[in-house]
């Protein structure tokens, strides 16, 4: 949790900095909550989903593309059958990327995109079943955002996390989130 909010404090700050420039709307930083759910056959039948949160912050390069950077937290899968009493903690800073198609809904405007990421995952555990590994895991997916106001976007996200531990063992999840942004 501490890195969550050191991680928001350091995306405001950026965005306050930044907000001083004239960038045209080009910035966008946001956070989000989401249901990590499991669908990797490997941890399916024995963790449950998992409550998370995470920051990001894109640029727009021209009219339809974004590149970003982002951080997100899974607060911890409680563990069942022989990971009974472990508590899985998924920690991830990523690289992503997103196709925008501008639409309108009916007198607002907003964005339905794809979303492609690659991420550094920390996956962490303790109690009867311990260990503590990093891994590269790869993402994608879509979603749409609906402006608020001109600066202000709310939005709906599904995306499909596929991680490979050095165990050979597969941590593959679904995602969906709802998050607001802010465009500087």
């Amino acid at each position: 949790m501490k890195n969550i909010l050191a991680a928001a404090i350091v995306v405001l700050s950026l965005g306050a900095s930044v907000n001083a420039l004239d960038i045209n709307n080009k910035l966008e930083v946001g956070a989000g909550i989401f249901d990590s759910i499991i669908m990797s056959k490997d941890f399916r039948h024995d963790d449950k989903s998992s409550l998370g949160a995470g920051i990001y912050g894109d640029y727009k390069l021209g009219d339809s593309f974004t590149a970003g950077l982002e951080f997100s937290n899974v607060f911890g899968y409680a563990g069942k059958g022989i990971y009974k009493g472990s508590n899985v903690v998924d920690t991830s800073i990523g690289l992503r990327g997103k196709y925008l198609k501008p639409m309108d809904f009916g007198s607002r405007k907003g964005d339905v995109y794809g979303i492609v990421g690659v991420a550094n995952h920390n996956m962490s555990a303790g109690s009867t079943y311990s260990f503590n590994e990093n891994d590269i895991g790869f993402s994608f997916g879509g979603g749409v955002d609906l402006q608020l106001t001109p600066k202000l976007l709310a939005g709906f996200e599904l995306r499909y996390h596929v991680v490979r531990g050095g165990g050979g063992y597969g941590m593959n999840t679904l995602a969906p989130l709802l998050k607001v942004g802010y465009c500087f």
